[in-house]
């Protein structure tokens, strides 16, 4: 094998290696003899990948092939890796090429952001709901004795705000480890759209005024079908997205919101001002415990949750949640979302639910009819 070809392999975060057919180890990048110590002219040492090349050399299986084995099983201290194996033939010679991933790395940053949430969960989840409950008598308690005693009054503002801004990062992770931990969230609650992202939007208005931005929603012409669910988890998503524009769109500035029907779904967007994002990162905001270089600039506190969480409970809900960008400066987050009586593996309606479903689908079809007739007209 050429330098450059060494240099390029050696790159490589996977574990590559080339193999004759009689097993014995042409090549090894670095990330492979770091899994597997084993030197170039001698036999691969590792008796799974041996036999992957034996069941392959015997006709028992075809190239690619790929099978999972475990590494380090013999290790008192650490558990053992688990290895995604891929047998391929070499573009070159008869010699196999070997490719390693390691599984168990991969879901480690899962594992880790699953324990933390949990032990938040366990350790605190009792006391967060007291915390909220105290710091809302706190502040009523204040406003009541303010005129007195401004000054106090100030400062227990200010300590009330401060909890607040902890509570919200302890809650993110506490309702994480919930979804994580497979709790079932969804509901079947009757959701009436327009009065639900009023509500939603009200929430978030002091923040907005503190930045000098406007919240505008635009409420469409049609009526719009309800949509069953968790009223309080679908209104933390939705929180979530209003809450990402207010943080981290240009102060005075506004941010639209915009819902309408399209087909049996929702679409529920939530549009601020902003840099472009590409299209190959724009998942990446997803990601629990990520944060973009717009949070690091700003100086924003928080630990990355907020979106990661937000997509997570629209999914559980069987609906989906995207981002678009352009060079406009436009930065729209969409939340889709199945409208009518819940489907598959959901809760079956109680009657008076079902005769509301019903009720609702024909004040639409006979809306929609005397459009038609006015139109023919």
């Amino acid at each position: 094998m050429n330098p450059m070809m060494k240099r390029l392999f050696h790159t490589v975060r996977d574990g590559i290696f080339i193999v004759g057919r009689d097993g014995v180890v042409r090549f090894g990048n670095e990330a492979a003899l770091c899994l597997i110590p084993c030197r170039v002219g001698a036999a691969m040492p590792n008796p799974a990948l041996l036999r992957m090349i034996e069941v392959v050399n015997g006709g028992h299986a075809a190239v690619p092939h790929a099978a999972d084995i475990e590494i380090g099983a013999d290790c008192l201290v650490a558990a053992a890796d688990t290895i995604r194996a891929h047998l391929l033939a070499s573009p070159v010679g008869t010699d196999y090429v070997v490719i390693l991933h390691n599984l168990t790395e991969e879901h480690f940053y899962a594992s880790a952001i699953a324990n933390l949430s949990g032990m938040v969960e366990r350790e605190c989840g009792a006391n967060l709901e007291r915390f909220q409950v105290g710091l809302d008598a706190l502040l009523l308690s204040m406003n009541a004795i303010g005129e007195r005693a401004p000054g106090l009054a100030d400062e227990a503002r200010d300590a009330v705000s401060e909890g607040r801004k902890l509570l919200d990062t302890l809650r993110r992770l506490a309702d994480l480890a919930r979804i994580t931990g497979g709790e079932p969230i969804a509901d079947d609650e009757r959701i009436t759209v327009p009065e639900w992202i009023n509500g939603c939007v009200d929430l978030l208005r002091p923040a907005a005024n503190v930045r000098g931005m406007s919240l505008l929603v635009e409420r469409p012409a049609d009526e719009m079908p309800p949509v069953y669910g968790s009223r309080a988890w679908l209104g933390r998503a939705f929180g979530e997205l209003l809450d990402n524009a207010v943080k981290y769109g240009p102060a005075r500035s506004n941010v639209l919101v915009s819902f309408k029907q399209n087909g049996n779904f929702l679409l529920i967007s939530v549009r601020n001002y902003g840099d472009l994002v590409p299209i190959h990162l724009r998942e990446r905001l997803f990601q629990v415990l990520y944060r973009g270089r717009n949070a690091e600039r700003k100086d924003t506190p928080g630990l990355g949750l907020g979106l990661g969480l937000a997509r997570q409970i629209v999914q559980m809900h069987g609906g989906n949640l995207t981002l678009a960008s352009t060079e406009k400066g436009t930065t729209d987050f969409t939340i889709e979302l199945p409208t009518g009586a819940p489907t598959g593996d959901a809760k079956a309606l109680d009657l008076a639910q079902a005769q509301r479903y019903a009720q609702d689908l024909a004040r639409l079809m006979n809306r929609n009819k005397r459009k038609s007739e006015g139109a023919e007209q």
